[in-house]
């Protein structure tokens, strides 16, 4: 048994087999069934957990490059709110950290 799996028709036949398993249980369709079972508050958990602090990390990266366009774009004395926001974010930032411990 050991010498059949070893060799490539072996494996091809593990591959085969494995890939008509996976269309039997159709994998999408009991993730779909799992997810739609959770509540809007497990889900938003499930995802915060998963994705920690990267949404306010793109948060963060997209006030920068707003705040870059702005300086360039429009006058400075428009742009100076938008550090005032930046700093909100950075704040929002900070508080994510300590509370997902990340």
């Amino acid at each position: 048994l050991e010498e059949k799996m070893a060799s490539a028709a072996g494996q091809e036949a593990i591959k085969n087999a494995i890939a008509r398993a996976v269309r039997q249980i159709n994998v999408t369709e009991l993730v779909e069934e799992q997810v739609m079972k959770l509540d809007t508050d497990e889900l938003e958990d499930l995802i915060l957990n998963n994705t920690g602090g990267n949404l306010v990390v793109i948060q963060i990266l997209g006030g920068t490059l707003g705040l870059i366009a702005g300086f360039v774009q429009v006058d400075i004395r428009f742009a100076v709110p938008l550090l005032g926001l930046m700093a909100v974010v950075y704040i929002a930032f900070r508080l994510n950290q300590r509370k997902y411990g990340i």
